[in-house]
């Protein structure tokens, strides 16, 4: 039988929503960067010439997905490219690549773009035409894209390194089909081992108002250190543990992944109530 896409996947209207992640290109890291939208419950958009990639897609759920040109004013239009956050450019053609980076930015100045490229000689002609972060393949990998994309969202860094965890040891072959040099291993591997700083907002009505950083207890329950507290653009270094925390102050908060992520749960007030010094 005649095989016609077209009657498989009638023309999209434009996709309805705003503040979004616009994937353009479904190969490795466009799927690992789905999975990972997904989890963290960000909203996104795939754009992809492979209609059976988008077929595919479609098929896992995946309702905000476009069959065409991201080079294309028009497909990038139906992308709702004018509300998005951030889009990833991972598509292997380097004019096209370069169409759409030039494209995007001139519907959307404010539009946090990722490139991938293959060519090193690109690098600094992409940052020139607007390009935020541009990863050549050598130094390419599933996490650092996502990451980069997460980081705009402020997701904690002990989350977004989880899911870089989780990539690893569900074998999603990041490893096996990614080539690294030495020099991106090591890189990883020290980002991966060493420990994190959060900043936490203390909105109105938080438990821990009016309580002194002795009361709330935060190292001898979680691990994680409050360093400094910034209130009223003033930092105060190493506060003393008398300290009193109210409401709008911003905590800098040093610790292990998983002593931060102890630590939110305390300062959101599920931890135990475990005032002592």
């Amino acid at each position: 039988n005649f095989f016609d896409p077209a009657q498989e996947i009638k023309p999209d209207e434009r996709t309805h929503v705003s503040n979004h992640v616009i994937i353009c290109g479904m190969g490795l890291n466009g799927r690992n960067l789905v999975r990972v939208l997904k989890d963290t419950a960000i909203n996104y958009v795939i754009i992809d010439l492979n209609f059976q990639k988008i077929k595919k897609s479609k098929s896992k759920g995946d309702k905000n997905t476009i069959w065409g040109d991201a080079a294309s004013v028009e497909i990038l239009r139906r992308a709702n490219v004018e509300a998005a956050r951030v889009m990833v450019i991972a598509i292997s053609d380097r004019f096209l690549t370069k169409s759409c980076l030039s494209n995007a930015k001139a519907i959307n100045p404010r539009l946090h773009v990722i490139v991938r490229t293959k060519y090193l000689a690109d690098i600094e002609d992409l940052l020139a035409m607007g390009a935020d972060d541009v990863i050549p393949e050598e130094f390419e990998t599933s996490i650092q894209i996502f990451s980069r994309v997460l980081k705009m969202f402020h997701i904690p860094n002990s989350i977004i390194l989880a899911q870089g965890n989780i990539i690893r040891n569900k074998s999603y072959g990041v490893f096996r089909e990614v080539r690294y040099t030495q020099e991106a291993f090591d890189q990883i591997s020290q980002i991966l081992a060493q420990g994190t700083i959060e900043t936490y907002f203390i909105a109105a009505g938080n438990p821990i108002i009016g309580r002194s950083i002795r009361e709330v207890n935060l190292k001898a329950q979680s691990g994680a250190l409050i360093i400094n507290i910034i209130r009223n653009n003033q930092t105060i270094t190493n506060p003393p543990s008398e300290f009193i925390l109210e409401t709008a102050d911003q905590l800098i908060i040093f610790g292990s992944h998983s002593a931060i992520d102890q630590a939110l749960v305390i300062l959101n007030g599920n931890g135990n109530d475990d005032t002592s010094a």
